[in-house]
């Protein structure tokens, strides 16, 4: 592929699930930025939030997205909230197919159930309403910086494969 496959959408739409098995059939490589900060800093995304705050955290995950090779192909899932930094943007644009995935809140919200103390954005109120003030904040970033939409079925085979095609269109 001669550009990167950027994944956006909210903490459990499927990202890295997703992303590694696009990257696998695609073959080519795989980046997840919280897997990337973890390995470099040694600690959860829940410890670093709780003990460094989102700002810092905000700065590792752009230092990961700068790591990744200018050259395309590379599939990228990145934080839910890494785009919202405009220099993060900048750094793929023309170089990249932004893909937004947007499952259904009770699909995410059923993901993430075992795994709300490695997501502190979602810690206050219940996880659904949260969700979905997060998609409403979000949502449009994400529409207005993908430029192409998918809603996975939840069938890991199929969603990949469509993801694939989408990327071969754009960057093929």
């Amino acid at each position: 592929m001669k550009g990167h496959l950027i994944l956006l959408g909210l903490p459990g739409s499927g990202k890295t699930t997703l992303g590694k098995k696009v990257a696998e059939l695609a073959g080519a490589p795989f980046f997840d930025t919280d897997e990337a900060i973890r390995r470099r800093t040694g600690k959860t995304i829940g410890e670093i939030f709780r003990e460094e705050g989102e700002l810092f955290f905000r700065r590792l995950e752009t230092e990961a997205l700068q790591s990744i090779p200018e050259k395309g192909g590379w599939v990228v899932a990145p934080g839910g909230g890494a785009f919202l930094k405009e220099a993060n943007r900048k750094l793929f644009q023309g170089k990249a197919l932004f893909l937004w995935l947007d499952p259904p809140l009770p699909v995410m919200a059923q993901r993430l159930a075992s795994s709300l103390a490695e997501r502190p954005l979602l810690q206050e109120g219940p996880l659904e309403e949260r969700l979905e003030r997060l998609w409403e904040e979000r949502a449009p970033l994400y529409r207005a910086l993908s430029q192409a939409y998918y809603r996975p079925n939840g069938n890991l085979e199929e969603d990949a494969v469509a993801i694939l095609r989408l990327w071969e269109e754009h960057h093929g």
